[in-house]
């Protein structure tokens, strides 16, 4: 299986409020993401009312309404105005998903050096996503000089808060030797693990191919299958791939299986991974006509599954 561990994913979030008036002390972004997935135009209204009276809160709800479109049309740049308006009041979580929309050009030009700035800004309150986003942009040179060092530092930071995306980026460094370590596959599976087992993909992913090698662990045909097929599950092209693979070879309890094989390399394929293609053109001269539109029509079937 010609596969590689997968590195540095985006995260999103996990704040703590700061600031004078009375709010919610722990508030993090998927409590954010909940009020606003609920979202309606009458409860917009409300949330400016409380803006209007100065909780600190609001706006950050208000702007992550604005750029999820809940409640209301998206509106990237009115997003910004009311994060920016929530961090002159020093407000964390607000200064993450700031940072965010720079990182991206998402209702402001793109821009990495202020992105890091205000990713550095909620990391020195301790939120932990924030922490893991420094982590990526020391790791990656992106809008800051490159130092591993220190992206180790902070990826570490936020991994020993149990902040998956950061457990599975540690667990790269482990596995890579970079950052100043030494190579060391069983701290790798380790922090892979914590990773996965909270269902991130990217941990879920390179504990499967850890498993497929035996690197760190007991090599283990099925332990590989188990968290590829998670993380594919999770629209991990990448995972797709190399499961379509796995079915493809067969082993150690895992039955080859070419139609489930020609399934998942399908799909792989169509969300823009080919690194399959060797196994995919032997399949096709290996199946029936009616196999192959078997797997075709399951793996169309699970692309239009919500």
């Amino acid at each position: 299986m010609n596969v590689t561990g997968r590195r540095w994913m985006a995260p999103f979030a996990v704040v703590t409020v700061l600031g004078a008036a009375p709010v919610a002390s722990a508030f993090e972004p998927d409590d954010v993401d909940v009020t606003v997935g609920v979202m309606t135009a009458a409860t917009l209204r409300d949330w400016k009312d409380k803006a209007s009276k100065g909780d600190l809160l609001a706006p950050v709800v208000i702007g992550r309404a604005y750029e999820k479109g809940s409640g209301t049309a998206k509106n990237p740049a009115e997003a910004v105005a009311w994060f920016r308006k929530a961090v002159g009041y020093g407000n964390p979580v607000a200064a993450y998903f700031l940072a965010g929309m720079y990182d991206v050009g998402k209702g402001v030009k793109q821009d990495h050096k202020t992105a890091f700035l205000y990713y550095k800004q909620a990391a020195d309150k301790g939120i932990a996503a924030a922490q893991d986003s420094v982590g990526v942009f020391y790791g990656s040179g992106k809008g800051v000089t490159l130092d591993l060092t220190e992206a180790v530092k902070w990826h570490r930071m936020a991994a020993e808060k149990g902040y998956a995306p950061a457990q599975s980026n540690l667990g790269y460094f482990y596995q890579t030797g970079m950052g100043g370590f030494s190579q060391d596959y069983a701290q790798a599976v380790k922090w892979y693990r914590l990773a996965a087992e909270k269902g991130n993909e990217n941990g879920q992913y390179n504990l499967g191919l850890l498993h497929f090698r035996g690197e760190g662990v007991a090599k283990n045909m099925r332990e590989a299958e188990k968290w590829l097929r998670k993380a594919a599950e999770q629209d991990m092209a990448e995972a797709q791939n190399d499961l379509g693979v796995l079915y493809v070879l067969g082993g150690d309890g895992v039955v080859a299986n070419p139609v489930e094989a020609y399934k998942w390399l399908w799909i792989a394929e169509k969300g823009g991974v080919v690194r399959g293609k060797a196994a995919f053109d032997i399949l096709k001269g290996q199946m029936t006509a009616d196999q192959i539109k078997r797997a075709e029509r399951e793996g169309r079937a699970w692309i239009k599954a919500p």
